[in-house]
């Protein structure tokens, strides 16, 4: 399915959503991690930024071979966080399973504070378009978004207000950015 400029536009948090699961293998991941009954858990970041991606230039997805995972439990260490993303892959190896407990990831990633939730987290992610999170519970489906959609729905790539404020963020930014070259395989993304 390739969406128009005029389409995308259009899509407001809801058909979003629906744009995100109704992918069969997105609603699986859900549901798994839903039975997790981790505290702010969502699937997140290049799972979600990849599937919109593919799914708006008309491409099979292809995030299996990266499933984002973010919680917030600053009860839980770095080691029963391992123990949750092993269950995961013997349980589940069809997906490549990466889980991140956001109450320790910023003393990974040069914050000079701990997060103060997933949502917070996510919005320090390196790009805006990377900053989206979804989870479901009970037989709803809600998105987390701190820097909006737009982003995503225009194959936008920029960094986020929080890596803009160090020169040292950025450095990681822009190696980030060589790295990926995200613009060979998607030829919509715009780098601003």
């Amino acid at each position: 399915m390739i969406v128009t400029k005029l389409e995308m536009m259009t899509l407001d948090r809801e058909a979003f959503i629906s744009l995100i699961i109704a992918d069969r293998d997105i609603l699986t991941l859900l549901e798994i991690i839903e039975t997790l009954d981790l505290p702010q858990v969502c699937l997140c970041a290049g799972t979600i930024r990849t599937h919109v991606w593919d799914t708006l230039s008309g491409k099979t997805s292809n995030y299996a071979g990266d499933v984002d995972i973010a919680f917030f439990d600053p009860s839980a260490t770095q080691n029963e966080t391992a123990v949750i993303e092993e269950f995961l892959k013997k349980n589940h190896p069809q997906f490549d399973w990466e889980v991140k407990n956001q109450a320790h990831m910023h003393l990974s990633n040069d914050a000079s504070e701990p997060y103060g939730g997933v949502v917070d987290a996510l919005g320090k992610f390196p790009e805006t378009c990377t900053a989206v999170g979804i989870y479901k519970t009970q037989d709803e489906f809600k998105l987390l978004a701190p820097h909006g959609i737009e982003d995503i729905l225009n194959f936008v790539v920029r960094p986020t207000p929080y890596f803009l404020k160090s020169p040292q963020r950025m450095k990681k930014y822009y190696q980030r950015q060589e790295k990926k070259q995200w613009h060979k395989y998607w030829e919509r993304i715009q780098y601003r």
